[in-house]
């Protein structure tokens, strides 16, 4: 993420620009005009290529990076997965972030994730599909079936 800063005024920026005013480029195209609170489009090449009008102020390193490994900016949204298992999203500041939460930028990724590592089943669950030493696939789906149905109060051979 690059900060410039406009020296001077030109006539083919066009807009309400005023000397002094800040823009922050995201990406490789557009950028955020911290005074306006607007995406406008205002090519990096035209900011970069004319140090008589634009002057670098700063280049910020990501603050982190999420699991599915997007770097992240202050002001960027990001979801964050607890030990519970429950998604929130949240916009990125300039804040310590701490390790206890799985950061991920797309939703899917998330979902993935809780997906492949929430605790389904309790342990009354797996005593009730036991019926031998070892639990097989499909004491396991016999038991994912009866909490389906229990908790929607529905027969899913109703459903087929």
């Amino acid at each position: 993420m690059k900060k410039y800063r406009l020296k001077q005024w030109y006539p083919s920026l066009g807009g309400d620009f005023k000397n002094g005013e800040k823009i922050i480029f995201w990406g490789e195209r557009g950028c955020y005009v911290k005074n306006f609170g607007d995406d406008i489009s205002l090519r990096k090449t035209e900011v970069e290529n004319n140090p008589d009008f634009w002057e670098l102020i700063e280049e910020q390193e990501p603050l982190f990076i999420t699991e599915d490994g997007v770097e992240v900016f202050t002001g960027h949204s990001f979801i964050i997965v607890g030990d519970d298992f429950i998604k929130h999203k949240l916009t990125a500041f300039n804040l310590p972030y701490t390790q206890d939460f799985k950061k991920f930028k797309h939703e899917s990724n998330a979902d993935r994730y809780i997906w492949q590592n929430k605790r389904v089943f309790s342990y009354e669950d797996m005593m009730k599909a036991k019926h031998s030493i070892l639990i097989t696939n499909e004491d396991i789906e016999k038991s994912a079936k009866e909490r389906i149905e229990e908790k929607y109060n529905v027969k899913l051979e109703d459903l087929k």
